[in-house]
């Protein structure tokens, strides 16, 4: 989903003042969280990323300033991170000065943290979500201390964290629940929240917040539907309501006004639509429940003007992205013109998109590459700007971005 984390650094030049006098600067695809208790004061947290790291967090209010890409990272079955460099002119990207870092065995989802400091990988085969630090200047990772969170189930698969930075959740390939965690934005380190874990959720393979932050949808394969959650200001989750879908939801999405999620239906090769209420978080199947897809849709992407959408299919048969345009005012997709472009490899199984909503990442599992497309800001239609080599099943990609004045 574009837009989950966001970073932002302060470059040289900008003044202490600006920052007292209440000025702050954020990306149009991130909501504003309300503080939560016992939080500083915005501003002195900004001050004290500029004395301390160099960064500061994004909190969401208007500015002069442009986000540009610097750094991304792609997980995987390799045993390591792979770290790269981004240009932001053409999305492409160029292995980094130190081109990987060790991880788990098979890193298969990647965040960063709000405050730009930090990133997060799952492994998928093991019980541990690593923790690691980014250097500013270079986008080298290097672990934090421990360098790991112990997860309560095996295999987490999927990761996710609140808006507002203090709150991270992971879930699994087949077992139960949903691992909730505070996260020290000072530190890094993730610790368990107590209760650890919230069950009914069998097979959490994906998950996303609304823009607000106030709600938080997971899908659940084992039990065929989505899951609603309302999130208090200690990151605790409330079970809200279910709605069903097909039979193996992989993926699923929000627009960047929270007004729409779509989610990708493996088994059924179908893209379920539905509209949010933004006040109760409840969903709504659209006037066109689902659309049919290319064989094996996994992931859906949004770009952020919220006019068109993407959905990746890995069946041998298919490998290819599938392109939308998104009704205005009815948020149902339908078909651009061509529907779909090669991937260029093979099992494309996972895709994302970056946070400045200009550019698409299919990750080709079997080939080891990852193909990386611009958006055409007038048609929607995807352009490939090549591939980049990716060995060992490459999972999950994260970004670093820079605001720039």
């Amino acid at each position: 989903m574009i837009g989950k984390s966001i970073y932002t650094r302060v470059i040289l030049g900008l003044s202490v003042a600006l920052f007292l006098s209440g000025c702050s600067f954020g990306h149009p695809l991130v909501g504003i969280y309300p503080g939560e208790a016992g939080e500083k004061d915005d501003r002195s947290l900004l001050v004290l990323a500029v004395l301390g790291s160099g960064f500061f967090s994004s909190s969401g209010g208007s500015g002069s300033g442009r986000t540009v890409l610097r750094y991304a990272y792609v997980g995987g079955s390799a045993g390591l991170i792979r770290q790269y460099t981004v240009n932001d002119a053409t999305g492409v990207f160029t292995a980094n000065g130190v081109p990987s870092v060790a991880s788990g065995a098979n890193v298969w989802d990647l965040e960063v943290h709000p405050n730009n400091r930090f990133v997060y990988g799952a492994d998928r085969s093991g019980t541990s979500i690593y923790q690691y630090a980014v250097n500013a200047a270079t986008g080298v990772l290097s672990p934090l201390s421990p360098a790991t969170v112990a997860t309560s189930s095996s295999d987490p698969i999927a990761i996710a964290i609140h808006p507002g930075g203090r709150h991270g959740y992971a879930g699994f390939v087949s077992g139960p629940g949903i691992d909730m965690f505070s996260i020290d934005p000072d530190t890094g380190l993730w610790s368990a929240k107590t209760p650890a874990n919230l069950a009914g959720c069998s097979s959490a393979k994906d998950m996303a917040f609304h823009p607000s932050g106030n709600f938080f949808y997971v899908v659940c394969d084992g039990g065929d539907h989505i899951r609603r959650h309302s999130v208090d200001s200690a990151g605790q989750l409330t079970f809200l309501g279910a709605t069903g879908l097909g039979s193996q939801p992989n993926g699923l999405t929000l627009t960047p006004d929270g007004a729409y999620l779509y989610v990708a239906d493996q088994n059924s090769s179908q893209t379920y639509l539905f509209a949010v209420n933004g006040t109760t978080g409840d969903l709504t199947a659209l006037g066109t429940p689902a659309i049919i897809t290319d064989t094996w849709p996994a992931k859906v992407v949004v770009d952020s003007a919220g006019l068109y959408a993407y959905v990746n299919c890995w069946n041998a048969g298919s490998q290819t992205v599938r392109m939308y345009r998104i009704g205005a005012g009815t948020g149902i997709l339908s078909n651009n013109t061509p529907a779909s472009i090669s991937t260029g490899g093979s099992q494309p199984i996972d895709m994302r998109g970056d946070p400045t909503g200009r550019y698409v990442y299919a990750l080709n599992s079997a080939s080891g590459t990852v193909n990386m497309y611009s958006i055409a800001s007038t048609t929607g239609l995807l352009t490939s700007n090549g591939l980049v080599a990716a060995a060992g099943s490459p999972r999950g990609v994260a970004f670093v971005t820079e605001t720039v004045f």
